[in-house]
């Protein structure tokens, strides 16, 4: 495979954003891949910034590993909506429905968050 620059030398590498084949001449090294432009290099460096915040998020690759925001809120939202229902429910206000259905719901919800994210092993 030649250089898509220069056609008479041979490519020792691709581009990661472009995937064009590089010769020693026009590569250039990014530590996290090669490059065969400037805006290239500008894409690799956006690239790996974004794909390091999502390990981050994800708690992908570190030993302490974090719990996912949507588990945390769904969480707290299962807990406020149940205590709502339960406290209007405790002071004779009748049985709230729809603060304990919401309750419910999120808590649920939030299992299921739960169980996939331990399932595709991203967290904990």
């Amino acid at each position: 495979m030649n250089c898509y620059t220069h056609n008479e030398n041979t490519a020792f590498g691709v581009c990661k954003y472009c995937t064009k084949a590089v010769c020693p001449e026009c590569a250039i090294d990014t530590n996290e891949g090669l490059g065969c432009s400037e805006t290239c290099v500008q894409e690799i460096k956006s690239y790996n910034l974004m794909m390091n915040k999502s390990k981050d998020l994800y708690g992908i690759g570190k030993e302490g590993k974090k719990m996912p925001i949507t588990i945390i809120m769904y969480s707290l939202f299962s807990v406020v909506f149940f205590l709502v229902g339960a406290y209007n429910t405790m002071n004779g206000l009748g049985i709230d429905i729809v603060s304990l259905g919401f309750g419910i719901i999120f808590g649920v919800v939030g299992v299921v968050y739960y169980l996939r994210n331990k399932k595709l092993g991203t967290n904990f």
